[in-house]
């Protein structure tokens, strides 16, 4: 049934449609609330129509930037009507860029210029010396400086009115330059350029010689957040399937995430239109800005105690049209949340691997990932109520070496990377919804060679540690790896396709156990707010020196069961992430949780109050 069913979504995708939606969806600057991702929206809705797909919604939510679902936040409305920035050396025209012309130019959430433009001499920012030295000044930000983070809190601390740096600057394919994403706080009292390198190099040449800048940009901030919903109704055994693509991007963000929104229509396409859908559940389609689309709408469920109307589980596509060849990114399926025991990862593991088979004449790979948590899927998985979490896989291409630069256009798309993105969701979203049908024998040979293969290379992680204490961690990863296989298993043997909590957090209690407590899904903005100062810039230059830091500090977090103390936490996300976790950033990370509060220790908790 596997192949049949790959074979049978390989062909019916749409993919000249599919194609064509992420061109339409690129054209727009897609920031969270914004005049194009409303732009954006209403392309959607009106391909979600066509298709025929039922309940098709935009909803709106306020953009006006205060906390609204849980610990997150709405985006503050802002839309670059225009970003303008030109630099003179006396009466020469160095530079000249414009947002409109040129993608990524303007900082996400510059602040406004005077209406007539703003003038100002451009510093350098080794010339700060006093607080007033770089005061209503542009100021030149190098690439050391840029990756370092921590030069926009100096900016506003001396009163500079803007910036200009190359620090994100890409190249492409032909050796051209591309400018990159920058991203401002709302509300920033700055405004930003991103330059290439090039352009920089001949800015800083001249610095000497006196050059100034006038830059202009205006802002609208009218316009809302738009999600939209759509539904593919099944004839109503089990639980509801969600599908998730986030919306947003500056343009052209054509991977970025326009390839996630129409693979996303290819699969609902596919679906409604090859087959019957019966003896199936019904599927729910989400897109939205990242994260906050997603949140906005768990919220509107959970916390109005409608629990019950959880998916059973979901799916998320994100960036998944990356030519492989161009991007250097194979295909990824990242697996649930190691603390849910599920059998959704074997399944689309194995059916990545046959889609590569079957169009095995096109180059390509794809490799599985542990939890990452770095997508809207992230959500179902990190709700401090155990009860409320729910498996979630995504599909994506990581690293795209354009990403979040101008460069990711749709040159960089391939149409055979989109019809094997659509082909492995569909197979999954019907073999799982079959599996109680007829399908379960099948699923249950992939569980079992899926946990022989997961076996086999967990000896392979262990082998590479040495030493008594990477012996000695190194059985307690195989040891892990076989209970969980054991587990997975059971859940088949059973035919019980619905998630379970890790059954390891049921041994003995630990007097020192923490547990978690925040609101809502798991919010790493949100856990730096409640920060005090020093220990929020503590926690934010550990994860800005490397964001795989932000996936070891969720999965910390999601191991805080109420029996494990601090070091069987940092013990449990080594084995969920495959290798022994830096014992300092591992101090910083549980700091950080523990002092915010949103870990407690165990005996202290007051009684939960749930949604459920």
């Amino acid at each position: 049934m596997l192949r049949e069913l790959i074979a049978r979504y390989l062909h019916s995708a749409d993919i000249e449609m599919v194609m064509r939606i992420v061109a339409d969806v690129a054209r727009y600057d897609r920031y969270q609330a914004s005049v194009g991702i409303q732009n954006a929206a209403a392309v959607v809705a009106e391909y979600a129509r066509a298709i025929g797909l039922d309940d098709v919604e935009i909803h709106q939510f306020a953009a006006t930037g205060e906390v609204a679902w849980w610990s997150y936040s709405s985006p503050l409305s802002w839309t670059p009507e225009r970003a303008e920035l030109r630099v003179h050396q006396g009466d020469e025209l160095l530079l000249a860029v414009d947002h409109q012309q040129t993608p990524f130019t303007v900082a996400t959430y510059s602040a406004a210029t005077p209406s007539g433009g703003l003038s100002a001499r451009i510093a350098s920012f080794e010339e700060r010396g006093g607080m007033d030295a770089l005061a209503g000044k542009v100021v030149l930000i190098n690439q050391d400086i840029y990756k370092q983070g921590a030069f926009v809190d100096a900016l506003i601390e001396m009163r500079a009115a803007g910036f200009i740096t190359d620090g994100p600057c890409r190249l492409d394919i032909d050796g051209a330059e591309s400018a990159g994403r920058i991203e401002l706080a709302p509300r920033s009292p700055l405004f930003g350029f991103s330059i290439t390198s090039a352009q920089f190099g001949r800015l800083r040449s001249t610095l000497s010689r006196g050059l100034t800048a006038w830059a202009h940009i205006a802002v609208d901030q009218t316009a809302q957040m738009p999600v939209v919903t759509a539904t593919l109704p099944g004839d109503g055994s089990g639980d509801a399937l969600w599908l998730t693509a986030h919306l947003c991007h500056p343009r052209p963000g054509a991977n970025d995430n326009a390839s996630g929104v129409a693979a996303l229509l290819g699969v609902a396409q596919a679906l409604r239109h090859s087959s019957p859908w019966k003896n199936r559940p019904t599927l729910h389609f989400i897109w939205g800005p990242e994260f906050l689309g997603v949140a906005a709408t768990l919220h509107s469920l959970v916390g109005k105690n409608h629990s019950k109307g959880l998916p059973a589980a979901v799916i998320n596509l994100d960036m998944v049209g990356e030519d492989q060849g161009k991007c250097r990114s194979p295909l990824v399926v990242e697996r649930p949340a190691e603390c849910i025991d599920s059998i959704w990862a074997p399944v689309a593991e194995a059916v990545a691997d046959a889609v590569f088979v079957a169009t095995s004449g096109t180059a390509g790979n794809w490799q599985a990932s542990p939890f990452l948590g770095f997508s809207d899927h992230a959500l179902f998985a990190g709700f401090a109520d155990s009860r409320l979490r729910r498996p979630a896989i995504q599909i994506c291409h990581v690293p795209d070496r354009f990403n979040h630069s101008a460069a990711d256009g749709i040159d960089k798309v391939c149409s055979m990377e989109m019809r094997r993105a659509i082909a492995l969701a569909a197979t999954v979203i019907v073999l799982m919804g079959e599996a109680a049908q007829d399908s379960w024998a099948e699923v249950r040979e992939i569980v079992d060679a899926w946990c022989w293969r997961e076996l086999a290379t967990k000896q392979q992680i262990a082998a590479r540690f040495v030493g008594v204490e990477g012996a000695a961690w190194s059985q307690r990863l195989l040891e892990h790896a076989w209970k969980k296989s054991q587990r997975l298993r059971e859940l088949c043997a059973a035919r019980d396709f619905q998630p379970e909590m890790m059954a390891s957090a049921h041994g003995k209690k630990d007097d020192q156990a923490l547990v978690a407590r925040w609101d809502g899904p798991f919010n790493t903005r949100g856990l730096l707010a409640s920060l005090p100062r020093e220990s929020r810039k503590k926690l934010a230059t550990a994860l800005a020196a490397r964001k795989y830091h932000q996936a070891i500090l969720v999965n910390l977090a999601l191991c805080a069961d109420g029996r494990r103390n601090r070091s069987a936490i940092i013990d449990t996300a080594s084995l969920a992430l495959g290798h022994p976790i830096d014992i300092a950033l591992a101090v910083t990370l549980m700091d950080s949780l523990e002092e915010s509060r949103w870990l407690i220790a165990e005996r202290s908790q007051p009684t939960r109050r749930t949604g459920s």
